[in-house]
């Protein structure tokens, strides 16, 4: 039975305890997306423009490079400064269209152009938060990386810019592989094994997938579930335990046919990557933009009300709610009590007996005095919450030289308090 929309959103909802006694708090995933800009606006008006439509923050935020690109042709700086994480892919290709050679990248000795590149990457990764999930040349297996060379040189540039990071002080980069879908099921020149560059150089194991259904010139492939995709990559993971697991990029196109589809496979994707077998998965980055090559191919989230209420469903499923930026931090707890000095009357004079007395008191505090409390021989006598603080006593009418001892008790907000006191005597 095909669900609404509005269903979809209900079920989230539904879902939060369940998700939470099966996920717990230690596997939440990042939730993300690469965010294409349309028309005239900006990265940065097109992220937030999404955030906008979903209702929260992305956690993650997918941004791609060339080898010789400018660090800040992309917002990162932004999505630093606001709490997101940065997944950062450089590829080796120019911008002019070139592509970079990866037995040059390994082969690269200190001091030349290309260990310079990689010591100017290094650093540019330094500056960007207290995590960053880094790839080099992500998808190298497929046709479009072919002139940088073969697996083997591919293996050995890779290691080449883990060693540079390594040796340039980089602790914050979590080392991301990332190929597509289809090359961890292949077994000819694509599959995994063959471009995979070992454990001990790969923090995170990725993948990009997509259900492309009839959208791409001249192929047709069926409606494909999102676990279906990507089975082979869980398959490829469980046989490296210590790595983490990351969704690189991941979309789907509509159905014509039945405009709801959509929507039910982002909640279909939803409701499994809960499950227990995907535990260390990190994070997960819809692909909100459309294929370069293929232009029919439009995953954009925002297709239809049905995939963008299922999206949002997405986005408020505790599941997905890791990596978010930190709370702001607690104000530090006030421990320092107010002072308190009686200023009327002085301490040691003499005042009337049965005359009416003004005891006067200044009070101050890091925060704010709340009230104080004066006393006479440990009688409480009045209560002032404001300043000037002032109390008027009237002296008893009896024994010549009674002596009086006269207490002011200030307090703050959260109970500090300070107290000073003066004695007179009846004349």
């Amino acid at each position: 039975m095909r669900r609404s929309a509005i269903g979809i959103v209900l079920a989230a909802l539904i879902s939060l305890w369940l998700v939470g006694t099966t996920a717990g708090a230690e596997h939440l995933v990042g939730f993300g997306a690469h965010v294409k800009n349309r028309g005239s606006e900006t990265r940065q008006e097109a992220i937030q423009s999404l955030e906008n439509a979903i209702g929260r923050p992305l956690a993650v935020v997918r941004v791609f490079y060339r080898w010789d690109s400018a660090l800040d042709e992309q917002p990162v700086r932004w999505l630093v400064d606001t709490g997101r994480t940065v997944f950062m892919s450089v590829k080796a290709r120019r911008l002019d269209g070139t592509s970079v050679s990866w037995r040059e990248i390994a082969d690269a000795q200190p001091g030349s152009p290309l260990y310079q590149d990689m010591v100017r990457w290094a650093d540019a990764v330094k500056t960007l938060g207290p995590l960053v999930y880094f790839t080099f040349n992500h998808e190298p297996e497929l046709k479009i990386s072919a002139g940088s060379g073969t697996n083997v040189e591919f293996i050995d540039a890779w290691r080449k810019v883990v060693t540079v990071f390594r040796e340039q002080g980089v602790s914050n980069a979590r080392h991301t592989w990332v190929l597509s879908s289809g090359s961890f099921a292949a077994t000819d020149a694509r599959a995994a094994d063959l471009w995979y560059p070992g454990d001990e150089w790969v923090d995170v194991i990725g993948v990009d997938a997509y259900n492309w259904y009839t959208c791409r010139k001249n192929t047709s492939t069926p409606w494909r579930s999102l676990s279906t995709i990507i089975e082979p990559f869980r398959a490829f993971g469980a046989t490296h335990a210590t790595e983490g697991l990351a969704i690189g990029e991941w979309g789907s196109v509509e159905d014509a046919q039945d405009p709801t589809r959509k929507g039910l496979w982002i909640d279909e994707a939803r409701v499994d990557l809960a499950g227990a077998q995907w535990e260390r998965l990190e994070v997960v980055t819809y692909f909100h933009s459309a294929d370069q090559e293929n232009t029919d191919c439009q995953f954009f989230v925002d297709s239809s009300q049905g995939s963008l209420d299922a999206f949002t469903a997405m986005g408020a499923d505790p599941r997905y709610q890791g990596l978010m930026p930190p709370p702001p931090p607690s104000p530090p707890a006030d421990t320092a009590p107010p002072t308190v000095a009686i200023t009327h009357p002085a301490d040691g004079s003499t005042v009337a007996r049965g005359s009416t007395v003004t005891i006067a008191a200044d009070a101050a505090d890091d925060v704010g005095v709340t009230q104080i409390q004066f006393r006479v021989n440990g009688s409480l006598k009045c209560t002032d919450q404001t300043s000037a603080y002032t109390c008027a006593w009237k002296v008893p009418n009896g024994r010549k030289s009674a002596s009086y001892t006269i207490e002011a008790k200030a307090y703050d907000a959260v109970g500090n308090f300070a107290t000073h006191s003066v004695t007179v005597t009846t004349g």
